[in-house]
């Protein structure tokens, strides 16, 4: 039996620290439980993914403007509607056909509404890096195994949201890194278990379970899929969103554990 660790966007910025510009409430004790368990468990193999995004992006309030120049306050929720209505409409003009479209194509999927975020997890910064305790231990299993963790980026076309790290939430046809990523998605067939932590688990975690798993029950594939439940905290404000999403996933085949 082959077990896998899928670490999910174990970053600086989401953890609640003082300088994290999206701290999530018990995301450093997620961190170090996560820690623990690896000193415990030897994993076969570690997959980590990460949040990756530019100053300029879609659900920053850079991209965005009113009538009067200013940009939207974080958490700012920002509709079809609102753009058709001047409201609000992006910084390049040219992007209002595409922002229309999108937020259509995101309407219809029926999970998020496009939610202006405190700018997070830029490329290169520290708020991108992987929380240094969990980072050194990730340093030691490969040293002790003589392997490397698998690292996958997300988020990185401005012009779409990545919370799954296995899809978009709206896929772009001219960006394959937008589309499944079948990379990531072999990476854990590989294994017969595949274990999860991480943040947040409202969003991020959520999607990537999600879209993992009905592609895995849709090809009748396996590896197993565990959540460990106690390392994976909400975003602040999404709390009441936590059981029917634990109930979604379980109908999916998904089993929640303690860690």
């Amino acid at each position: 039996m082959t077990n896998t660790l899928l670490i999910i966007d174990p970053q600086n910025d989401f953890m609640d620290l003082e300088n994290s510009t999206l701290p999530v409430s018990g995301a450093v004790e997620d961190m170090r439980k996560i820690v623990k368990k690896m000193k415990s468990v030897l994993f076969d193999n570690i997959v980590v993914t990460l949040d990756s995004h530019f100053e300029y992006d879609i659900a920053h309030s850079i991209f965005w403007k009113s009538k009067d120049g200013s940009h939207p306050k974080p958490f700012t929720v920002i509709t079809s509607k609102d753009l058709i209505e001047g409201k609000w409409f992006p910084v390049d003009e040219t992007k209002l056909p595409h922002c229309i479209k999108y937020l259509d194509q995101l309407n219809a999927t029926g999970k998020y509404s496009l939610i202006i975020w405190p700018t997070h997890c830029i490329v290169n910064s520290w708020g991108h890096k992987v929380f240094s305790e969990l980072r050194e231990e990730l340093k030691l299993w490969e040293e002790k195994l003589g392997k490397k963790v698998k690292y996958f980026d997300k988020g990185k076309n401005p012009l779409t949201e990545h919370y799954s790290a296995i899809k978009a939430e709206v896929v772009l046809k001219e960006d394959n890194r937008t589309d499944i990523n079948k990379d990531l998605i072999n990476s854990l067939k590989e294994s017969d278990n595949v274990f999860i932590a991480g943040e947040a688990f409202t969003h991020c975690v959520y999607s990537t379970v999600r879209d993992l798993a009905l592609i895995l029950n849709e090809e009748n594939k396996k590896p197993n899929l565990f959540i460990y439940e106690n390392a994976t905290s909400p975003v602040s404000g999404f709390e009441d969103k936590v059981i029917d999403i634990k109930k979604e996933l379980e109908q999916l085949g998904v089993i929640f554990k303690q860690i």
